[in-house]
């Protein structure tokens, strides 16, 4: 999971709990798209959802993927058991509602853009002149591996 992804999700899971379900919606549709396989969206979704049954398919997802993703399998009891009054959200208003585990432990979410002039790339930011006899070298070397590998597959052929 790149940090894009980890960012939207914590974004995510903010807004989950102002309750502010239409924003996260807004954030995990489209990463749903990009990380299917993530469990942690799919949990996050399933909160956000004021469907119940998308509830259900979301928790289901998170379970085929991860079946040992914590609160998943007791959530969905929940969901099967618990009948929601109207005008209520089916997670959200519900008394047992635990949040994701890993999602505390992640970076909070950049409101600002990162300045990237800040940031300190040392690799990048030393003055020595780079060897061109260390590129010649290294160019030399990979034709000399490239006419060895050509040689042996005209000699097999």
């Amino acid at each position: 999971m790149n940090l894009m992804t980890r960012q939207d999700l914590t974004k995510a899971f903010e807004l989950i709990e102002q309750e502010r379900h239409d924003a996260a919606l807004e954030i995990l549709e489209p990463l749903l798209q990009e990380e299917r396989n993530n469990p942690d969206v799919w949990w996050l979704y399933a909160h956000a959802t004021a469907d119940r049954e998308t509830a259900r398919d979301a928790l289901n997802m998170v379970l085929l993927l991860k079946p040992d993703y914590p609160g998943a399998s007791q959530l969905l009891e929940q969901l099967r058991i618990e009948p929601v009054s109207a005008g209520t959200h089916p997670i959200t208003s519900s008394p047992a509602y635990t949040p994701p585990p890993t999602l505390p432990d992640l970076p909070p979410a950049e409101t600002e853009e990162d300045d990237f002039d800040d940031l300190d790339f040392e690799d990048f930011d030393d003055d020595k002149p780079r060897s061109r006899l260390r590129t010649f070298l290294g160019m030399l070397f990979v034709l000399l591996i490239i006419g060895v590998i050509a040689v042996i597959l005209i000699m097999n052929a």
